[in-house]
């Protein structure tokens, strides 16, 4: 801690310290981070002194620390603890002569009479010390009256800092005395302490009086000080004290207020308050020098100025407070851990600033200055595990930058020592908190390192960006729009650097959103009392206002979120009938010519379909979709109900009101929608807060398209400016639509997403649509992943859940929402292109790609220059070649047309196309010999056109061979039939699955690549032509899209087979998809290769081929229990899940087992080529025609055995179900994952198993 020491310390041997430690920081976990300092304030009175302490912490959320008070009178060490009151006639010497209020009289009057002689100042009470001995004994209490009992109690705000010190030690004594001064009264309505409402008290008038003879004693000292020994002798010792105490006063008022004002998120008046307190401590140092005291403080005070710019997005003023801070934080001692711990701090926040500002090279070098700092540190304290995690974090900085700067080898030692520093910890029992954070960064950086050395640079996701935000400042640096996961590396170091300080043990009691999920649920619903009164066993009585709920779930699952600190959850979980308790995640969206691609290729592949009767179904259906996402944008052409019947009755939802969403919004079309509160730890224990918009009403645009793309009405005349013209429509038309907002622009809350699953169950839908998943690089078991638990219980209920796989590919083992009970879907292309032509001087035409509303001229007259020919003087060509940012001369670019090369995976396309906006450029043409991998960019109305290696090669060298070469983009156009197609988007999540890789995922594909739908047309505002309104519909890419095409079409399905299971239509796609694109060809992915089932799942959905599969396998809710028996959870867990109270897991479950539950898909996680056969068994359900046979054909790699047994399965009359098993031979097979498939055929049906056997 920093010992900020502005005021007097008195030298009486009594003098006791009550600690009052105070944890600040504001939500966003900006201002004050990583700055631990203790003010000691004393307030000296006739014969006691009280020492007030003050600590300002990094935690990633505000509130009060909750302190365990000592039952020792405050001022004298005269009560034994937990003193019994004195019985009558009892002797009262037992109690020291030392102690002021030993001898004070039994009523309140003389109590408060005590109070004021104890708190008059020194200079008007001189020699009065005597008058405290002359009170008869025989008036002695029984008990001091400023004692306290062992309760834990928090003090409030109060804006007295006499009023703090005095109630603070009488509060406890009637219970809680209401002793408040004026400026308290009118400043507080509620007691900080008890509640209660004090707006309407009246003043003590003898706490009024010391206040007012302290304050004008401050005001008589303050007007007579002068900087001039001589003066100040005069003054007198006893005023010198006086004038410190105030002092003293002053720099802790100055810091409570400026936290109130962060905490209020008006940053503007914390960052005046910390200025005036920098400039008190400058003062004290042009009087008494540099001294480690005062250099401690300003480099502190000055470290939370810099916080508060940066919140504000004042990069440069904050890297200037830093800057500061350092420079007077290198004065002080490197022996204290706090300081060099906030040192550190100081210049990892400069390193921050500049890596987001662009300036690598900078920041690396404040990264390593940092380094260095705490590589000195565990040379002194290697046994303080805290200090280990800071270096191996510094380590995992550098070595980003180090990548970021294309030093890959440097980067891959930086991660490798980093993970032997954390290898090298041993963490005592009691460090359990520090554990978790230790195993998250060193899960991190073993990643990190491996994308590092497979050079995997298809990992990125574009358009990912870190925006800083308070309440109404906001800092977007281009250079934040870093790529995916190295982004995430960055952030999450950040996260961990700021969690390891000293302080982490309080940080793990600082409440935060928890779920807390207790199982199934019967039909009668869960009283909410009943959750109320566990929390109220857990949360101690000082802190009831954190005894409240979140979320409460109780239709078909059991459970709630609320505020706890890490020990209530971990006391929790403990408890009986608790399943699992976690973290409130936050998870991430998984951001129409596609239905008539997959209706045309099923025509083309069956022409004799049964579509003709279905493709213009106009009869209303009773399928009800329920779209969990942003909201819904009610007045789009996509959710009229023109010729919809009346609502099913089963329907039992709302549609709620709100500022700007009426009932009337809803429909027959559009029949439910709910939103609803994301919780946000704040500086009150259970604030939440709703999502932005307060409403059911679409903000961001997500979950329009997301809903239009599954259930939208016919649209003719659909296009987005003109692009993808033609009618837009969902999967299922005449399906309704109820919509569930759990999620906002930043994120999905899991314990909303969890009662929005729980409402929906309860509300009637048929299924439901998560386009929304977990991280890839930190997935939750399935007990901790509120999607999955919610999908099991949708299962249980008859409800169909339908999720994207994400889009974190193409990395293997990205694949979210795996569970065998979620319907899991990656994204592919559509036969549509988008070129976008660039016409050269020379009048040659150069194909490209891109969806730009280029408004350039098509007579070729703007100049055209490669970046490396307009570098900056002092960029390197090779940064200028690839449009890095502050690369290129901007005097040279403006008004051209700019040709760079995208090679630099470091800087995607959004960033290039910033970088020659910004700097006037008339366009931009890049180069990329993988383009045609990559999903069109949509540059808005910048001109753009991305084009491959050939033909980047012909752009050059007419640039090089012409005096004046000149060039022109046209307007993209959309070209339909376009072939290869399908074909896997590089950005599509593959398999297998991190959690287990005994169930193949993901499922199925569909279209997720620019796709058609409906949005918020505000929120394509600024990226379209100049004098035309907002789109109404857009283009948009990801597994997002992807995943609505498939809920489309099981509604559709549904629609038509009202009796079918969802597991019947979950195996009906997937057993029909197809595996062959539109040439006959088997799927590609973004390389070219052949796409595997890891990538493609079992392949493509055919709607159409669905509706007739011939067989089916059903996997029932016991296979999901077995499943769960085989990873190992407990079966009292497993009955709680269930509505199978006495259900027993199968002897000797281990994980290889998974294999065997009937799934319409099989995976092998290990097949040992040196033992015996695996065998797989399955079961078929016949729901097609009666008295068929289907026979067995197999499809296997060389040298890979496969053996199905029995080869012929024949349904005679009243046979409806048949099983087979499926046994794997490995010995001359190649190592590795080995694909095929079993297909059983009756000349009408082809139901195809996909397999993938990972052969050792």
């Amino acid at each position: 801690m920093f010992p900020i020491r502005s005021g007097y310390s008195a030298e009486e041997e009594d003098k006791q310290d009550v600690d009052l430690s105070f944890l600040f920081t504001d939500s966003l976990g900006l201002l004050f981070a990583d700055l631990s300092f203790k003010l000691d304030l004393n307030f000296k009175n006739m014969n006691n002194s009280l020492q007030l302490s003050f600590a300002i912490s990094n935690f990633l959320n505000p509130s009060f620390e909750l302190v365990k008070m000592t039952p020792v009178c405050p001022f004298a060490k005269a009560r034994p603890d937990d003193a019994s009151p004195r019985k009558p006639g009892e002797n009262s010497n037992k109690y020291p002569a030392e102690c002021p209020f030993s001898k004070a009289r039994p009523d309140d009057a003389a109590s408060r009479k005590a109070v004021e002689n104890s708190a008059k100042p020194q200079a008007e009470h001189d020699g009065d010390k005597a008058k405290s001995d002359s009170m008869d004994s025989a008036s002695i209490p029984p008990k001091c009256p400023f004692g306290y009992d062992a309760q834990s109690f928090k003090i409030g705000p109060l804006s007295c800092m006499i009023c703090q010190a005095l109630l603070f030690e009488c509060s406890k004594c009637t219970p809680c005395s209401h002793v408040y001064c004026k400026a308290c009264i009118s400043r507080f309505k509620d007691c900080p302490l008890c509640g209660a409402d004090i707006e309407k008290i009246e003043a003590d008038t003898t706490l009024q009086d010391v206040v007012d003879r302290f304050i004008e004693g401050h005001a008589r000292i303050k007007r007579s000080h002068t900087n001039s020994d001589k003066e100040e002798d005069e003054a007198g010792e006893n005023k010198k004290v006086i004038y410190e105490d105030v002092s003293m006063e002053r720099g802790a008022f100055l810091v409570q207020q400026a936290m109130r004002a962060f905490r209020a998120q008006n940053v503007e008046s914390a960052k005046s308050r910390l200025s005036l307190c920098a400039e008190d401590i400058r003062d004290q140092i042009e009087r008494m020098g540099n001294t480690s005291e005062l250099c401690s403080q300003l480099g502190a005070v000055l470290g939370m100025l810099g916080d508060c710019c940066r919140a504000m997005g004042d990069a440069d003023a904050a890297v200037a407070y830093f800057t500061d801070s350092v420079e007077f934080l290198m004065k002080l001692p490197m022996d204290d851990l706090e300081i060099i711990h906030t040192l550190s701090v100081s210049l990892n926040k400069i390193g921050d600033l500049k890596y987001y500002g662009g300036d690598l090279q900078a920041a690396r070098c404040y990264y390593v200055r940092s380094l260095n700092v705490r590589r000195d540190a565990v040379k002194c304290h290697s046994n303080v595990p805290s200090q280990v995690l800071d270096v191996a974090v510094s380590l995992a900085k550098v070595a980003d930058v180090d990548r970021s700067i294309g030093n890959e080898d440097v980067a891959v030692d930086g991660f490798q020592e980093a993970i032997k520093q954390l290898e090298s910890l041993t963490l005592k029992p009691e460090e359990a908190g520090l554990g978790q954070r230790v195993r998250f960064l060193f899960q991190l950086l073993v990643k990190c390192k491996r994308w590092l050395q497979l050079e995997s640079h298809h990992s990125f996701l574009p358009g990912a960006t870190i925006i800083w935000k308070s309440k109404q400042h906001f800092q977007n640096s281009m250079a934040c729009l870093l790529l995916f996961p190295f982004l995430s590396l960055h952030c999450l170091v950040v996260i961990a650097s700021s969690s390891s300080s000293s302080s982490s043990s309080s940080s793990n009691q600082i409440p935060k959103p928890y779920v807390v999920y207790m199982g199934s649920s019967s039909n009668v619903g869960v009283a909410e009392l009943a959750h109320l009164q566990l929390l109220s066993s857990i949360i101690p009585s000082e802190e009831s206002d954190r005894i409240s709920l979140i979320h409460h779930y109780k239709h078909s699952f059991k459970g709630f979120s609320a505020m706890l600190t890490e020990k209530e959850a971990s006391v929790l979980s403990g408890r009986e009938k608790i399943v699992s308790v976690f973290p409130d995640p936050i998870l991430k969206l998984h951001t129409t010519r596609s239905w008539d691609f997959l209706e045309a290729e099923a025509e083309a592949k069956a022409p004799t379909s049964t579509w003709s009767s279905h493709k213009y179904h106009t009869i209303s259906s009773d399928v009800i979709i329920g779209i969990i996402d942003t909201g819904i944008w009610p007045e789009s052409p996509s959710f009229k109900d023109r010729g919809m019947s009346e609502i099913p009755s089963k329907w039992k939802g709302v549609c709620m009101d709100s500022h700007d969403f009426k009932k009337s919004n809803c429909n027959r079309k559009l029949i439910g929608a709910r939103f609803y509160s994301i919780p946000l730890t704040s500086n009150n224990h259970n604030t939440t807060r709703t999502t932005p918009a307060g409403s059911p009403r679409d903000s961001v645009g997500h979950g329009t398209h997301t809903a239009s793309t599954a259930a939208g009405a016919h649209v003719a005349n659909a296009s987005s400016f003109g692009l993808a013209h033609g009618t837009a429509r969902g999967g299922s038309p005449s399906s309704r639509i109820a919509s569930y907002k759990a999620c906002s622009e930043d994120g999905c809350s899991g314990s909303a997403i969890l009662q929005a699953m729980d409402d929906a169950i309860a509300d009637g839908v048929d299924i439901i649509s998560i386009s929304i998943g977990m991280s890839s690089l930190f997935q939750s078991d399935y007990l901790n992943d509120p999607i999955a638990i919610g999908a099991f219980h949708a299962e249980q209920m008859g409800v169909m859940v339908v999720c994207s796989a994400g889009n974190d590919g193409p990395d293997p083992s990205t694949a979210v929402n795996t569970a065998p009970w979620i319907f899991t879907v990656g994204a592919s292309s559509i036969d549509r292109d988008f070129q976008s032509t660039v016409l050269l001087g020379n009048r040659k035409t150069i194909k490209g790609s891109a969806i730009s509303l280029s408004n350039l001229s098509s007579s070729m007259t703007y100049p055209i220059a490669f970046g490396k020919d307009i570098a900056d003087k002092f960029t390197p060509v090779s940064e200028a070649r690839t449009c890095r940012p502050g690369s290129l001369d901007p005097k040279k670019v403006a008004g051209k047309i700019i040709v760079c090369v995208d090679d630099d995976p470091t800087v995607p396309r959004k960033i290039k196309k910033l970088v020659a906006e910004d700097a006037d450029a008339k366009g931009l043409i890049l180069i990329d010999e993988d383009y045609e991998k990559h999903v069109p960019f949509d540059s808005g109305i910048f001109p753009f056109s991305e084009v491959g290696s050939v033909a980047g090669f012909q752009i050059i060298h007419y640039i090089n061979s012409t005096k004046n070469p000149t060039a022109t983009i046209l307007p993209t156009v959309d070209v339909p039939g376009y072939k290869p197609a399908p074909v896997v988007a590089y950005f599509s999540s593959r398999g297998p699955g991190e959690l287990t890789e005994n169930i193949l995922k993901p499922d199925v594909t569909a279209p997720g690549v620019a796709i058609l739908a409906s949005i918020v047309p505000k929120a394509n505002a600024g990226s379209f032509p100049i004098g035309k309104k907002p789109a109404g519909y857009a283009l948009t890419s990801g597994t997002s899209m992807a995943c609505p095409h498939v809920t489309g079409a099981a509604a559709f399905i549904r629609s038509v087979h009202r009796r079918w299971s969802s597991s019947i239509i979950k195996s009906a796609l997937m057993t029909t998809a197809t595996v062959y694109d539109n040439t006959g060809k088997p799927l590609k992915n973004n390389a070219g290769s052949t796409a595997s089932p890891h990538e493609t799942g079992v392949g493509e959905i055919s709607p159409l081929k669905a509706l007739n599969p011939g067989l089916v396998f059903e996997t029932t809710t016991k296979d999901y229990l077995r499943f769960l028996c085989y990873f190992e959870y407990s079966e009292k867990n497993i009955r709680s899940m269930s509505k199978y109270t006495n259900f027993n897991c199968p002897r000797n479950s281990i994980d290889n087992l998974i294999s065997n539950i009937n799934y319409p898909s099989i995976s092998i996680s290990k097949l040992d080529r040196h033992r015996a056969a695996e065998t797989i068994k399955r079961t078929v359900t016949n729901v097609g025609l009666q008295n068929v046979t289907y026979i067995s054909r197999v499809n296997a790699p060389s040298g890979l055995i496969v053996k199905v047994l029995p080869q012929k399965l024949v349904f005679a009359e009243g046979v409806k179900r048949m099983s087979f098993s499926v046994s794997f031979y490995g010995k001359e097979a190649a190592g590795g994952y080995n694909f095929g498939s079993v297909t059983w055929s009756d000349n009408r049906h082809s139901v195809e198993m996909m397999f993938a056997v990972n052969v050792q």
